[in-house]
């Protein structure tokens, strides 16, 4: 009931954008889980591209939670 009425009277747009920053959020906890697993489970040796990798996509995701503007 509550979905129906936020979205009766919000712009639809605006539902989409903190949609997508929710995702953005949680997959930006997703890059810091895997490098701390990472960490665990590798030697350092093998695992910093991999760590670089999710470091730089985690960083992306920050960019769009942070800074995402709705369309329009």
């Amino acid at each position: 009931m509550v979905a129906i009425i936020v979205t009766w009277l919000t712009d639809v747009f605006q539902i989409i954008n903190y949609a997508s920053r929710a995702f953005a959020l949680f997959y930006l906890l997703q890059c810091i889980v895997a490098i701390l697993v990472l960490r665990k489970v590798a030697p350092y040796s093998t695992c910093w591209p991999r760590g670089l990798l999710y470091g730089l996509l985690g960083l992306i995701c920050l960019g769009v939670t942070l800074f995402g503007i709705p369309a329009g």
